[in-house]
C-alpha cells in the first residue's frame, strides 16, 4: 500500500497521540537575539552574559536529543531566540544530524555570510524557516529595531538559495508592519518562496522581557482582514475557488454528548485539542520541558538528572490537569474558534477562562465578511 508524505504524517501523529510518544521536539537553544522585535515574547540581547550562563551547553543539547529520539522523537525544530548567536551552533547541529532525524530551522537569516551559508548547507535540514517582518528597511526598523536588517534577510535568503537549502518565508502581523502585508506577498513570489503568518499575538511573554505583545497586536477585525487577503492571494496562486463574502451563517451548538477535545488514556478529557503534552514538546534554553512554546507551564525541569523519559512521563500527567474552559466548551462557536489553553492563559491568566479577543474573532469567522479565513479554521 502507497501512502503520500503527507497520509504518512498523520498515521504517525496518530499512532504517536495514540501511545503518547515524544514525535515532535521544539529545541529553543538560546533566549538571544541580534534584533530587537517589539512583539517578540522571548527576546534578550545577543550578548546577555547572564543569558548565556543559563543556556544548556552543547553537549546537553545533543544528549537530550539522543535520549527524546530513543523515546520516539523524530521531528526537531532548532529555533530561539536566533540560533546562530549562539557560538557553538555548529557543534549542536551536527550533533544533532548524526540521529536520523528530520530537521528544520528557524533563523532570522541576517547573520549569515556565505561561508555560513555553505556550512547550513552540509546538513541534512529539511526546512529552514526565515522570518521576514516587513517589505521595506523603514518597517524593519519599526518592528526589529534594526532597520538594516531588511537587506540583511533577504541577502542571507538569497544567500541560502544558491546552496540548494529548502526555505519557507514567515511572518507575524502587527500594527506597524500590516500595511506591507501585499509587499511581502510580492517579494515572496519574487524569490519563489512560501509566505506563511503566524497565528497572531496572544499576550504571552517570558520573564524578564519588556515586550507588549497586546500594545501592538491587530484588532480582530484586522487580524481577520489580513488573512482573508493571504488566504486570497493563496488561492489565486492555487487556482482554487473560495466562497465570496455573504450574510451571517447560523451555527448550530454542540450537543454536550459530544463535546469532546483531546482524549488521553483512559477517557480523561485534556484541554490540549493539538499536539502539545500528547506527542509534541518544547525545551527551554535552560532546560524546561514544557507541553507549549506558548506557555510557561506545565513544565519540567531535566536538571540535574537530565532523564528526559521521566521528565516526559512527569509532563504527560502535569498536561492532564491543565483545565478546560467550561463556556468554550458548549460555546456554538467552538469549532472555529481557537481556544487551546495557551491562548486563553495568556489573554486572561487560565486556561479556564474564556477570552473576549478570542469570542470577538470566532463572531467575526462566524459571520459572513470572511469567508476566506474561515475557510482556514473549519
Amino acid at each position: 500500500m502507497e501512502y503520500t508524505f503527507a497520509e504518512f504524517n498523520q498515521a504517525l501523529y496518530t499512532a504517536a497521540r495514540e501511545r503518547r510518544a515524544p514525535l515532535v521536539g521544539h529545541f529553543e537553544l538560546t533566549r538571544r537575539c541580534n534584533l530587537g522585535c517589539i512583539m517578540c515574547y522571548i527576546r534578550q540581547k545577543a550578548g546577555d552574559a547572564q543569558a548565556m550562563r543559563e543556556e544548556l551547553s552543547a553537549a546537553q543539547w545533543i544528549d537530550l536529543a539522543r535520549q527524546a529520539r530513543d523515546e520516539g522523537m523524530l521531528y526537531l525544530l532548532l529555533t530561539g531566540g536566533e540560533v546562530l548567536v549562539r557560538k557553538d551552533f555548529f557543534q549542536i547541529l551536527e550533533g544533532v544530524s548524526s540521529l536520523g532525524l528530520m530537521l528544520s530551522l528557524s533563523t532570522n537569516a541576517t547573520l549569515l555570510t556565505p561561508a555560513l551559508a555553505r556550512e547550513l548547507a552540509r546538513y541534512p535540514l529539511g526546512l529552514v524557516m526565515v522570518t521576514l517582518y516587513g517589505a521595506s528597511a523603514a518597517t524593519y526598523g519599526q518592528v526589529t529595531g534594526v532597520a538594516a536588517g531588511f537587506e540583511r534577510t533577504l541577502r542571507g535568503v538569497r544567500l541560502l538559495q544558491e546552496q540548494g537549502v529548502p526555505l519557507k518565508l514567515r511572518s507575524t502581523m502587527i500594527r506597524q508592519n500590516v500595511a506591507d502585508l501585499q509587499g511581502l506577498l510580492a517579494i515572496a513570489e519574487d524569490l519563489g518562496l512560501e509566505l506563511g503568518l503566524d497565528g497572531g499575538l496572544f499576550g504571552h511573554r517570558r520573564s524578564g522581557v519588556d515586550s507588549e505583545p497586546f500594545a501592538v497586536r491587530l484588532t480582530p477585525e484586522e487580524r481577520l482582514a489580513c488573512e482573508e487577503l493571504y488566504r486570497r492571494a493563496w488561492a489565486q496562486k492555487q487556482g482554487v475557488e473560495l466562497p465570496e463574502p455573504s450574510e451571517p451563517r447560523k451555527i448550530t451548538p454542540p450537543d454536550p454528548e459530544e463535546i469532546s477535545s483531546a482524549v488521553v488514556p483512559g477517557g480523561k478529557e485534556n484541554a490540549f485539542r493539538c499536539a502539545s503534552g500528547h506527542f509534541s514538546f518544547t525545551v527551554n534554553p535552560d532546560g524546561r520541558l514544557c507541553a507549549c512554546m506558548l506557555m510557561a507551564e506545565p513544565s519540567v525541569s531535566l536538571l540535574p538528572e537530565f532523564r528526559f523519559r521521566e521528565a516526559w512521563a512527569q509532563l504527560g500527567g502535569l498536561s492532564d490537569q491543565v483545565p478546560v474552559c467550561p463556556e468554550c466548551q458548549v460555546c456554538a462557536h467552538r469549532k472555529i474558534c481557537q481556544p487551546c489553553p495557551a491562548r486563553l492563559q495568556g489573554e486572561t491568566g487560565s486556561a479556564a477562562r474564556k477570552a473576549p479577543y478570542l469570542c470577538r474573532k470566532a463572531e467575526l469567522l462566524a459571520g459572513g465578511q470572511y469567508p476566506a479565513a474561515r475557510s482556514f479554521y473549519e
